[in-house]
């Protein structure tokens, strides 16, 4: 039985409520009350019969639609920007381009050419209603966005068995790393640190340790362009011990920078998926403590989208740094 609920009626222009009376057309189907049927005595649509112009129930609004998100077919309102359940970007997806993760992947016909379809867990094996420090899987994932299957379950293990893992990107791209995940604060510190530790590491290996060390080895009769012999390297120790303290520190100092950057990026290896849950769980209470409404309104998504995922831009420019200074002395020296 067609629902009418949603029309008006042609001749009084009321709306259609449950239990009225109504006669359609049986021409085209337009709807009336019948008295308002009867008072006119024919379809006021009747001149258009067999046309494309002829009556049609008018469509479903636009509101009803849903964004299925094509990562993890979470329904999502059809004005959010990025899944609120794995955080994919839902800008530049169709709906058409998803399927169901419950598929069968044994329901393909082999014969058909399709490959068959392997369904992924965005949260890493955590259900999205599962508490991590009192806050869902899901929230966290809005704000993590990417590589969600991988922090997710480390953010459970963490709170749950008190198990940590290395992380070797934070290791590897300390400073970086940090900002690319958009922990602002820790992130200038540390880049900014371990800048300022590189560039001290480049002068006093150039402009201090360098000049003492040419000048040991013309005094032990080794070419610049040549490694030492060993009677070389015998001699330039027996020197090297003959020098002033100030001389020796010099000397020295290029490795207990190194030594002290090395120890910085590992601990901060060790300790950064760590201190990023503890920023996502931070963000997450921010943003539903100053919007507490439920739902994903717009003005969240936009919190999120903005709060969380990465900034490829700017570690992309700590690294170049990192590179200027690593490699700019070898040009004057």
């Amino acid at each position: 039985m067609t629902d009418f609920t949603d029309m008006k009626c042609p001749v009084c222009g009321k709306p259609f409520l449950k239990g009225d009376d109504i006669v359609v057309c049986p021409q085209c189907g337009a709807p009336y009350h019948r008295n308002c049927y009867q008072q006119v005595g024919h379809c006021l649509y009747e001149d258009r019969h067999g046309t494309k112009d002829a009556w049609k129930p008018p469509q479903k609004a636009a509101e009803k639609e849903e964004k299925i998100c094509p990562r993890c077919g979470h329904p999502n309102r059809k004005d959010a920007l990025f899944c609120e359940l794995c955080g994919t970007s839902l800008s530049k997806n169709e709906q058409n381009s998803y399927q169901q993760p419950h598929q069968n992947p044994t329901a393909v016909n082999p014969g058909n050419g399709q490959m068959p379809y392997v369904a992924f867990d965005p949260l890493g094996g955590v259900a999205p209603t599962e508490k991590i420090d009192d806050i869902s899987a899901s929230d966290l994932a809005k704000v993590v966005q990417s590589n969600t299957s991988y922090y997710i379950p480390v953010f459970r293990n963490f709170v749950n068995n008190h198990k940590k893992r290395f992380n070797f990107s934070a290791f590897l791209f300390t400073g970086s790393w940090f900002l690319y995940r958009k922990q602002y604060k820790k992130g200038w510190t540390i880049a900014s640190v371990l800048l300022i530790l590189h560039a001290l590491y480049q002068y006093v290996t150039y402009v201090v340790s360098y000049p003492v060390m040419q000048s040991l080895m013309n005094s032990a009769g080794v070419a610049s362009d040549a490694y030492p012999s060993t009677n070389q390297m015998i001699a330039m120790s027996g020197m090297i011990s003959a020098l002033s303290t100030s001389q020796q520190i010099a000397l020295a100092l290029p490795g207990i920078l190194m030594i002290g950057i090395f120890l910085i990026k590992l601990v901060f290896g060790f300790k950064a998926n760590q201190m990023y849950k503890a920023h996502c769980v931070s963000v997450v209470k921010e943003i539903e403590t100053s919007h507490p409404q439920t739902g994903t309104s717009s003005e969240k998504t936009i919190l999120y989208q903005e709060k969380g995922g990465v900034n490829m831009a700017l570690a992309l420019g700590i690294v170049l740094c990192y590179t200027l200074i690593t490699y700019v002395p070898y040009f004057f020296f």
